[in-house]
């Protein structure tokens, strides 16, 4: 799936594929995504997360969330943002994913999750993931990250 155009938002949750996943089928899976268009999410509210795939990822801990082989070029601006995920609050599991677009970040910005999230004992897993472009923030205290700029359980293994 291919995704182009531009994406303006005053909703709290924006992604460049998929705003909001929220699920209780037991597996997830994304895979072969690419987000090419700009997502600009103007909600001034503190938790309003913005993706290049997925704004929010939020399944109360029931559903494992896998994704393979995304890819994001388009810039995301936002309070919370990240090139691939905006906020994770699910059991993921990412695969050789890339971030080229620009991140720019209000209170926290990552090249491939802006925030992961432990609210439900879950354990993330990264791997082979990349991102080449440049992570901003607007304020002097935004919390930045190449891959995650606020992490949470779980492991980063290979990621550039």
């Amino acid at each position: 799936m291919i995704v182009s155009g531009l994406f303006h938002s005053v909703t709290h949750i924006q992604g460049g594929v998929v705003g909001f996943l929220n699920t209780t089928t037991r597996v997830m899976r994304l895979t072969n995504c690419i987000n090419n268009s700009q997502v600009y999410n103007l909600n001034p509210v503190m938790n309003a997360r913005s993706g290049g795939i997925i704004g929010l990822c939020n399944t109360n801990g029931m559903t494992n969330v896998i994704i393979n082989n995304c890819l994001n070029l388009g810039t995301i601006y936002g309070v919370l943002v990240g090139g691939i995920v905006g906020t994770n609050d699910a059991s993921m599991t990412m695969n050789n994913c890339i971030n080229a677009g620009s991140i720019i970040g209000i209170t926290t910005a990552g090249g491939i999750i802006g925030r992961s999230n432990s609210l439900h004992n879950h354990f993330d897993s990264y791997y082979n993931c990349i991102n080449s472009a440049v992570i901003r923030g607007t304020q002097p205290n935004t919390n930045l990250g190449c891959i995650i700029a606020d992490p949470g359980n779980g492991s980063i293994i290979d990621c550039y």
